[in-house]
């Protein structure tokens, strides 16, 4: 029926219950829809309907919900075992790494460790300064993995004599059955006097030579790379590596320029930087 009391004509009143329950309308249209409820009883039992009607809806929507919330629940838990694995792998190969480089560490024999070369020298014979001081250049290698070098090497000179004691990660001892890699290296020890002989625990591994003995050039960039007279880089390149020239010892300059010396200190190359790397293989 009509009410006379209403602004709204039933059938507008109904077409706008299921916006005036969902809250849907301004709040002039929902007090004239309340309104003509209040006066309407054939409206207000067709709101009466239509709320009854609402349970299902809001099961359908509360198990959508539901649904979504579940998703979201998977993503998550997808989303904490990725990130569980990504920290697993990290801490793994940490731990491998710790494994290969520090702990724990053993003193090396001395039948493992042998000094390709090495240069007594002034610091004179390099600098062109007036700093004074004496030197020693030595290129190593060890019969340890490759990966894992040499982590702690101390030294005492004493007489003429420099002792050498290097440690090593245990695992670095470990062999492979295939494949033999060595280890090899440069270091430079600054002394209080000339070194006549260098030992390894005690087993002599190097004796100076007599008479004069001529320092390469290598020796003198690699003193100024460890001393930090304008270089960029000094680098040891092995047997296993190819390397434009034979290059064994490569020296960067900061003006972007590279010298590099062959196993016998011949200039194998010197030029731009660039043009250099780009042939290594």
């Amino acid at each position: 029926m009509r009410g006379t009391t209403n602004e709204l004509d039933c059938e507008i009143v109904r077409d706008l219950l299921p916006l005036y329950h969902d809250d849907a309308v301004s709040e002039g249209t929902k007090a004239a829809v309340k309104a003509h409820l209040t006066g309407c009883e054939d409206c207000r039992k067709e709101y009466d309907s239509l709320c009854d009607d609402l349970p299902i809806a809001a099961a359908k929507q509360s198990t959508g919900e539901r649904f979504k919330k579940m998703v979201g629940r998977q993503k998550h838990k997808r989303a904490v075992i990725t990130a569980a694995i990504a920290l697993g792998a990290v801490a793994l190969a940490t731990g491998v790494w710790y494994l290969l480089t520090e702990v724990p560490l053993v003193e090396i024999s001395p039948d493992k460790f042998n000094i390709e070369e090495a240069y007594s020298y002034d610091f004179s014979d390099i600098e062109d300064n007036d700093k004074t001081g004496k030197g020693v250049f030595i290129r190593y290698s060890a019969d340890i993995r490759s990966l894992s070098g040499p982590t702690k090497m101390h030294s005492e000179y004493k007489d003429g004599k420099l002792e050498l004691s290097v440690k090593v990660p245990v695992i670095a001892l470990q062999r492979t059955k295939d494949k033999k890699d060595t280890y090899e290296d440069i270091w430079a020890v600054q002394t209080d006097g000339e070194v006549s002989s260098i030992t390894v625990s005690g087993e002599n591994k190097w004796t100076k030579p007599d008479g004069e003995v001529e320092i390469p050039d290598y020796v003198k960039g690699y003193h100024e790379f460890e001393y930090g007279y304008g270089v960029n880089g000094f680098t040891l390149y092995d047997d296993r590596q190819t390397v434009p020239g034979g290059a064994k010892y490569v020296f960067e300059k900061e003006n972007d320029e590279v010298i590099a010396w062959n196993a016998d200190g011949d200039v194998v190359y010197d030029g731009k930087y660039e043009d250099f790397y780009k042939n290594i293989e």
